[in-house]
Formats: C-alpha cells, sequence, structure tokens
C-alpha cells in the first residue's frame, strides 16, 4: 500500500476509520483511502464490519454510490479505496443555507436512485443521514459510508447487530 497511495491531506474520521485524500500511483488519480484505526483490528467485531462494508461497496455500482476501486491489509491494517469526491457533505450544504424545493427534490431522486441500486443487491444501508451523502462539484449526490450495512439475507446468526442494540447515530 505505501508503495502505491500517497496520502496528502486527511478528510476526516468516523466511528470506525479515518479517510484521507490519497494519489494513486499505479491508477494515476485521486481516491479516498478510509482505514480501520489500528486499536480497532484487534476487535473482531469492527474488523467484520470493515470487511462488511467493503464487501457491500464492491456489490453496487452506481453513479449515486461511491464506487469502491481496491482494498487490502497493510503491515495488519486493514484498508480500502474510493472514488474521491470533490464536494461536501449534504450537512455542510444545508449548514450554509436552504435549498430551494427543486434542488431538494433532485438530491432526493438521486439518493433514492443510488438506495434503489443499493437494495436491488440486497443491502440496507441503516444510516441515511445528511453526512453520509455526498454533493459533488457539479451538483451530483452520492451515498456513501456503509459501516452499519447488512446484506438482507443475512441470518440472526451472522448480523454483526444484537436484536435491540443501537449503532450509530440518533439524529
Amino acid at each position: 500500500m505505501a508503495a502505491r497511495y500517497r496520502v496528502m491531506e486527511s478528510l476526516g474520521s468516523g466511528g470506525m476509520g479515518d479517510v484521507y485524500r490519497a494519489w494513486d500511483e499505479e491508477g494515476g488519480c485521486q481516491v479516498a483511502l478510509k482505514m480501520l484505526r489500528t486499536k480497532h483490528m484487534p476487535n473482531s467485531s469492527l474488523r467484520q464490519r470493515f470487511s462488511r462494508e467493503i464487501d457491500i461497496l464492491t456489490r453496487v455500482t452506481h453513479h449515486n454510490v461511491v464506487q469502491v476501486f481496491d482494498a487490502g491489509f497493510h503491515r495488519e491494517q486493514a484498508f480500502f479505496t474510493m472514488e474521491h469526491i470533490d464536494g461536501k457533505t449534504l450537512r455542510q450544504h444545508l449548514a450554509s443555507g436552504r435549498l430551494s424545493a427543486y434542488r431538494s427534490l433532485q438530491i432526493v431522486a438521486a439518493i433514492a436512485d443510488g438506495l434503489r441500486a443499493v437494495h436491488d443487491v440486497g443491502v440496507i444501508h441503516r444510516d441515511i443521514k445528511a453526512e453520509n451523502i455526498l454533493v459533488d462539484n457539479r451538483g451530483t449526490a452520492k451515498l456513501m459510508d456503509f459501516g452499519l450495512a447488512i446484506l438482507e439475507k443475512h441470518t440472526d446468526a451472522t448480523r454483526l447487530t444484537g436484536v435491540g442494540q443501537i449503532v450509530g447515530q440518533l439524529c
């Protein structure tokens, strides 16, 4: 990984990992590099969530869902790369002012299209919120952060969240 990806800057942190803007030396483009924090590596449940996020994202190909390019381990640290989006989260857009009704409908329709593609491959996102929707500089909305997503066909025995257990944020 160190030879292929050159970290340029931090883009943010989530519950399980950190995201960086990186340069893909092999692909010749910018990517977003998400790495599971090393303190979480001994936690098998979080490693499974991270692996499941990669598995789920590689199942979905849609212009309103962030696309994964590569995944693996480097010195025992799990990582994956996805398309880098120049833009802001929907939360950031909303903080800078009210959206018009037309623009709001465009974003809702785009995310609904992305969710349809996600559901078509049997995935339930479970964490739709303004922080998990990116709007690029051309105005395209993209769904991201599948860390809490599940596959519809998973039985109770293969779920990583117990019945009645709350994960994520309560908005």
